[in-house]
Formats: C-alpha cells, structure tokens, sequence
C-alpha cells in the first residue's frame, strides 16, 4: 500500500513487481493508485493477484496511463479475465501478456483477439492523425499563400493609386 500511495508523488514510467506475491490486496491498492501516476509499463508477473486483483486492475485501466501490463502467471481464471476483457477497449494498452494463468483456452483466445482488433484500431488511429496533420499543414500553406496574395494585391494596388495620383496630378 505504501508503495501505491507512492505512484502519485512519482515520475516513474516502468514498476516492475513481479515474483513479490502482492496477491489481490496487493493489486487492488495498485489499482487505485494507477489513474494518479505517470506509469506506462507495469510488470506484475507471478504475484497471485487472482480474478479479484485483475478485476481491481480492469477497472482502472480506462484511467491510467499504461500502455503496457504483464499479468503473466497470476492465477487469473475467466471471471478475472472477463473483467479484463471488458475494459482493454477503453484502456491505452499496447501490450498485454496474460500467459500461464487459470483461464480456459477460448477465454484466452478472446482476449488475444481483442488485442489483435486494438492493434488494428490503433494503426488506423495513427493513420487517421497522420492524415488529419497533413490536411493542417495543407490548410496552413494555403492560408500562408492567400494572405501573400492579398499583401502584394495591396502593395499593387498601392503602387498603382499612387501612379495614378500623379498622372492625375500633373494634368492639373
């Protein structure tokens, strides 16, 4: 717990607690704590933190930073990995590894196929930013461009109504 109250008041970026049995009030703590820290990578590998500790991680994944969780070895049955399963869409994961824990082979399946359509999702996000940057970029010449215009149309404009202020002039 002390650990956790810790995160907030950090710049850590990578916490890496496997093999130290923090079990699920040990995760649960964590948890709690992870919306308020500045962690992308978190390695809770082998800890026995079971389907009420990744139930506690699930909920605040949509908070935190992370972009990757390693939850490998960590007794997780299905009803652990449902609660994962339903919060890895809203959360900024890249990598997540769940092997070795007590989930059934088709629970295991769905949560790597869920990772697989994040994956595309984010590849597609990227792109859509990317397209949207160099729309911006274009918009910005093209407004650079027009205001260029409209400065030596005044300029123009200028030289010629003085032009033709002293025409006007000298036929007086």
């Amino acid at each position: 717990r002390a650990l956790a109250e810790f995160l907030p008041k950090s710049t850590l970026t990578t916490l890496n607690l496997g093999h130290n049995r923090i079990g699920k009030v040990g995760a649960r703590a964590l948890a709690e704590f992870l919306p308020k820290s500045t962690l992308t990578t978190l390695n809770l590998e082998n800890n026995r933190i079971g389907d009420v500790g990744a139930r506690a991680l699930a909920e605040f994944l949509p908070k935190s930073t992370l972009t990757t969780l390693n939850l490998e070895n960590n007794r997780i049955g299905d009803v652990g990995a449902r609660a994962l399963a339903e919060f890895l869409p809203k959360s900024s994961l890249t990598t997540f590894v769940v092997n070795n824990n007590n989930m059934s082979c088709s629970t295991f399946v769905e949560l790597k196929q869920l990772m697989s359509k994040r994956a595309v999702s984010l590849r597609k996000e990227r792109l859509l930013e990317k397209e949207k940057q160099k729309e911006s970029r274009k918009e910005s010449v093209r407004q650079r461009e027009e205001e260029k215009s409209k400065e030596q149309l005044k300029t123009l404009f200028q030289m010629q109504s003085g032009a033709c202020t002293g025409f006007l002039d000298s036929l007086r």
